[in-house]
């Protein structure tokens, strides 16, 4: 018998080697099942897909070889199944990835389209220094809280010369309108938690009506002349609020006045008489006053103690 007819013994170690192939894919399979991240997925497929296709080619060869056709033939089964569950895996990882990613950027698109509500109205901000009892109250007040009106008669100016009133507090209506009554939230809805908030003292303010442009004056308080130090300015979304501390030398009486719908930069330090803002939106000023105490600010009926 020539060598061409000799039969061909397997080399030692081959059967072995085979099985060690088949093990090696399962082993991918399982590597392929546990990725998580689409990057890892795809590496695991990928070898999975390399050591399938070497135990399919190394089945084939060394089962003719060695005359194991049944050993060459679960081996190829073994390594065609590592690759379908590798790139079953893989493309179940990546989806789920890819699906999480479209839901996160929908609810932060969502977030930025339609923000939470928040009111821009008369107030807006806490006014610098706090005060109040810092919670919610009810709107439906009586009105005999805060302070009715200045503690003796009134000498009090208007922050506009000559200016009409075009909406008084809410226990002392002008112009037809109070601030936060029934009538003044259906008009606008938007400053409900303003007007129940005890910290922005809205519900006690006093608008005067105006023409942009036009200057406003840092009040004389019950006659006397006032000192104002402007402290603070905040920008609403209806103008600015200019923020003074106000001192009656005389009697040491401590002050806080508010001046909205104002021109950014519009407000300076002064005395009674002297400019303190110029109407910048919505055609009038919002006036808001308070007594600055140790135990915060006590708001006033600003429609008492201005333009009467």
């Amino acid at each position: 018998m020539d060598n061409d007819q000799q039969e061909q013994k397997p080399k030692k170690g081959t059967v072995d080697r085979i099985n060690d192939w088949a093990n090696r894919g399962k082993s991918a399979y399982k590597w392929g099942q546990r990725a998580r991240h689409p990057i890892q997925t795809f590496n695991a497929a990928r070898a999975a897909m390399g050591i399938g296709q070497a135990a399919q080619q190394g089945a084939t060869l060394t089962g003719a070889a060695a005359g194991s056709s049944a050993a060459g033939s679960t081996a190829g089964t073994a390594g065609a199944s590592t690759i379908a569950a590798g790139t079953t895996s893989a493309l179940g990882a990546g989806l789920l990835t890819i699906a999480i990613i479209f839901f996160i950027i929908f609810l932060v698109a969502f977030i930025i389209i339609f923000p939470p509500f928040a009111g821009v109205g008369e107030s807006a901000p806490i006014p610098p220094g706090g005060g109040g009892n810092g919670g919610n109250v009810q709107i439906n007040l009586s009105c005999n809280l805060p302070p009715a009106g200045p503690p003796s008669g009134n000498g009090s100016d208007c922050p506009i010369r000559g200016g009409q009133v075009t909406c008084g507090s809410y226990c002392a209506s002008g112009g037809g309108c109070g601030h936060c009554t029934p009538a003044y939230l259906a008009s606008y809805p938007e400053n409900t938690n303003i007007c129940a908030n005890s910290d922005t003292g809205t519900r006690f303010g006093l608008d005067i009506g105006a023409p942009n442009g036009t200057e406003i004056i840092l009040p004389r308080i019950n006659g006397k002349t006032i000192s104002y130090s402007l402290i603070d300015q905040a920008n609403t979304g209806n103008g600015f609020i200019q923020y003074y501390d106000g001192l009656d030398s005389s009697t040491g009486t401590l002050y806080r006045l508010q001046l909205h719908h104002t021109s950014s930069g519009s407000g300076k330090s002064g005395v009674s008489g002297d400019r303190g803002g110029i109407i910048g939106a919505l055609r009038h000023v919002h006036v808001q006053l308070a007594l600055r105490k140790a135990t915060g600010l006590e708001w006033v009926d600003a429609p008492l103690w201005f333009c009467n």
